[in-house]
């Protein structure tokens, strides 16, 4: 009895890994044979977030034939098995359960349900302004981050847009100073004084739920976008940080106290600029765009 046990986990922690990320309808087919109560409290979250996003989604779409049942089903029980092990019941979770009462009110009719919140005042700021001035730092002051500060960014990166509302993200902050463990010789503190840097943010996704073959990176992008932006708005530099084929991720995850599971697509090195680049210059937009429908001024 105890190895099948040990088995089971092996098999809910592992079997990820067997399926190709390129065959995403046979990996949807294994998630539906993991037991919500012998998930761990980041895939249970994972998945509430994720089925209460598709039911929300039907509710106000479409009526998927044999699809809207089913996630309603299986979120019913996530929910429930949250519950019962006292896990922190966040607003996602509220939220979710609020998702559970619209599906059931819309099932008796499915008339899709129509938004009546309206969005926030546009504050003030030109965002576009910000887009633009945006650039890649390099050079750092050798000034601290405010706590304040570094936890707008992060949150700005929650903010992100996310595939399924799966929000798997995982930030790693690091203060650079000598003797912290780097991903590779380009962030390092020592070998390179004036690329020092107050902080290094990783950021990984928990891959266990995303079938597709690139919804992880595209949002592993989206969040380190935000960051980018946020730390621009506050009068940081940011440097973007390739590192997920350049460096040995068992040993990264390692050292960053990261599950086997996650993915470290990249590093964000934030800090105060000492430099102000220019920025080089862009293609022409027309020769980025093709416009399908507008008539035959393909300028319209």
């Amino acid at each position: 009895m105890r190895m099948v046990i040990k088995i089971s986990a092996l098999v809910n922690r592992y079997m990820w890994k067997f399926f190709p990320q390129s065959g995403a309808k046979r990996r949807y087919e294994v998630f539906k044979f993991i037991e919500p109560h012998k998930m761990d409290e980041d895939l249970l979250g994972t998945l509430i977030r994720h089925y209460a996003h598709l039911s929300d989604k039907i509710t106000k779409t479409r009526w998927v034939e044999g699809k809207g049942i089913y996630y309603y089903d299986k979120l019913i029980e996530a929910i429930k098995v949250w519950r019962e092990k006292n896990f922190d019941v966040s607003d996602d979770i509220l939220w979710a359960e609020r998702i559970l009462k619209q599906y059931y009110k819309w099932e008796k009719g499915r008339e899709p349900i129509r938004s009546i919140t309206r969005a926030e005042e546009k504050k003030n700021g030109d965002l576009y302004k910000i887009i633009k001035q945006r650039r890649s730092i390099r050079y750092f002051e050798k000034v601290d981050i405010e706590k304040e500060k570094l936890m707008k960014v992060l949150d700005a990166g929650r903010w992100a847009p996310c595939s399924g509302n799966r929000q798997a993200w995982k930030f790693i902050v690091q203060r650079r100073i000598k003797g912290a463990y780097i991903a590779k010789q380009e962030l390092s503190f020592e070998s390179e004084e004036w690329r020092v840097g107050s902080v290094i943010i990783y950021v990984a996704i928990d891959e266990r739920l995303y079938p597709e073959k690139y919804a992880a990176a595209m949002d592993a992008a989206a969040t380190i976008q935000n960051m980018l932006l946020m730390a621009h708005n506050l009068g940081l530099g940011g440097c973007w940080m390739y590192i997920s084929e350049l460096t040995n991720q068992n040993n990264l995850r390692k050292k960053l106290g990261l599950y086997d599971y996650c993915y470290i697509y990249a590093a964000v090195l934030l800090g105060y600029s000492a430099e102000h680049p220019e920025p080089p210059p862009r293609k022409p937009l027309e020769k980025c765009v093709n416009f399908i429908g507008f008539g035959d001024d393909n300028n319209a």
